[in-house]
């Protein structure tokens, strides 16, 4: 289990380098200031909400990925969870990351990855095994 939940943290970090490396590069693109001004209104309405509000929606979007994703994975499954998790709003820590990044946003705001990352895991590898 602990072999496990290392491999989990490096491949959360190893998301984040690929944010910060993705994102600076779409930064310097034409759609830069475009996605510049999305992004700093996202991690506004982050850090704005509380830790414990942050964390059920990231349940939320947690469980609509994990059953966009499951078995069985249909093509209907996948537009429909992801479409409600992005429309709703529900917070993705990976997602989260690439907002951070194209708001150019201050290390003390941060702290929001935290309870996402807790409650996309809570999503999908607690409650969804649960359904199903």
């Amino acid at each position: 289990m602990l072999k496990f939940a290392g491999f989990l943290v490096l491949c959360w970090l190893g998301n984040f380098l690929g944010a910060i490396i993705a994102g600076n590069i779409l930064l310097w693109s034409g759609a830069g200031a475009t996605l510049a001004t999305a992004a700093a209104g996202v991690i506004t309405k982050y850090v704005a909400l509380k830790w414990w509000q942050l964390l059920c929606g990231a349940i939320f979007c947690g469980m609509l990925v994990c059953f966009a994703t499951g078995k069985p994975m249909s093509e209907i499954m996948v537009i429909f969870c992801v479409t409600v998790f992005v429309i709703s709003g529900f917070p993705h820590c990976i997602a989260t990351m690439g907002y951070w990044v194209f708001a150019g946003s201050s290390i003390t705001n941060i702290w929001v990855l935290l309870p996402i990352t807790i409650g996309n895991i809570i999503g999908s590898w607690v409650l969804v095994p649960l359904l199903q």
